[in-house]
């Protein structure tokens, strides 16, 4: 409001938009593992560069699992395979397939659970118009 302000642009021009979630519902579960958790949450789309995810946790010496949720977006015209298929080689090529779980599609209470689970939360996507998975790990 007060940036607003001070770049000229007029009082009854603001208007503040509340958050879109409930800042307080999430709390963190009590760590059931020495596993590091770590979580993606989003559409799996080629544009969300989820292979850097696999190959940047490969890359990790300290114990973790990574969780993968959300539906997979549309098989692709060119490789007539899907992406989350083309994740799951990579996965098998990582030799990270006890270290990675596809969760799928997850519903908001499940999302809940999820969240509350997860020490880290990444999001390695290469550009986003709004994404609500952000605000809701936050």
């Amino acid at each position: 409001y007060e940036d607003a302000l001070e770049f000229g642009i007029e009082k009854e021009k603001i208007h503040i938009i509340p958050m879109g979630i409930e800042v307080g519902r999430i709390e963190k579960n009590q760590r059931e593992t020495e596993q590091l958790q770590i979580l993606f949450v989003g559409r799996i789309a080629r544009v969300r560069r989820i292979e850097l995810l696999l190959q940047a946790v490969n890359q990790l010496s300290i114990p973790f699992h990574l969780t993968i949720a959300g539906g997979e977006e549309k098989t692709s015209s060119v490789t007539r395979t899907g992406y989350l298929n083309e994740l799951k080689q990579l996965t098998k090529q990582l030799n990270l397939e006890n270290k990675v779980t596809y969760a799928g599609k997850k519903t908001p209470l499940e999302l809940k659970t999820l969240y509350q689970s997860a020490d880290v939360f990444v999001y390695p996507s290469l550009y986003e118009n709004f994404g609500q998975p952000l605000l809701e790990a936050a």
